[in-house]
């Protein structure tokens, strides 16, 4: 990791954040040091009756959630259900209908 290096004239104290994923850190005293690295959140997904939950921790990158029902074909659309953040543990949420056939789904930069 390699960290960037930044005065802060007159600060006398030591402090340290985190992006609830993990991949943003700031650290800071007499300077702030930051660290920001790739997010790969992982889609954690649970049947509940008739929807399928999905959820991930909130990344600090922005991301949109895709789906597909063929691999090979590369064609991939955004969902369109509302995307809930969950504030307890900081995972975004969406529920799907379950539906006949196979569905994959990814997240994405848009």
């Amino acid at each position: 990791m390699s960290w960037t290096s930044t005065n802060i004239p007159g600060l006398d104290c030591w402090s340290v954040a985190s992006s609830a994923d993990g991949c943003e850190l700031a650290a800071g005293g007499y300077l702030v040091w930051l660290w920001q690295a790739t997010p790969h959140p992982q889609i954690v997904p649970l049947r509940s009756g008739t929807d399928l939950n999905l959820s991930w921790t909130l990344p600090s990158t922005n991301f949109v959630l895709q789906q597909t029902a063929d691999l090979t074909s590369g064609n991939w659309t955004t969902v369109t259900n509302a995307v809930v953040l969950n504030f307890t543990n900081l995972q975004e949420q969406t529920a799907l209908p379950l539906a006949g056939g196979q569905n994959f789904y990814r997240l994405a930069t848009p």
